[in-house]
């Protein structure tokens, strides 16, 4: 036994280095991509319409909002 207490016989456990750690990295992700469940092009594209829309909508409401917030303002200067 060594004086901090570890045993000095046995083999060494060698910690995989930095290329070996990419490496399965990558088997990783490669496997884990296998598993994604991708949508098709056509739910792609309706989702995508979707998306579109629901923005349109929301830069609308932002520019009704920025309007009146505008008159508001003038009018608040004008009294002053």
């Amino acid at each position: 036994m060594a004086r901090d207490g570890t045993t000095t016989s046995g083999a060494a456990i060698k910690e995989p280095g930095f290329v070996d750690r990419i490496q399965q990295f990558i088997v990783e992700v490669r496997s884990e991509m296998r598993k994604v469940n991708w949508p098709s092009k056509d739910e792609v594209k309706s989702m995508t319409q979707v998306v579109m829309v629901a923005l349109l909508i929301l830069a609308a409401i932002v520019a009704v909002y920025d309007w009146i917030f505008l008159r508001v303002i003038q009018i608040l200067l004008l009294l002053s």
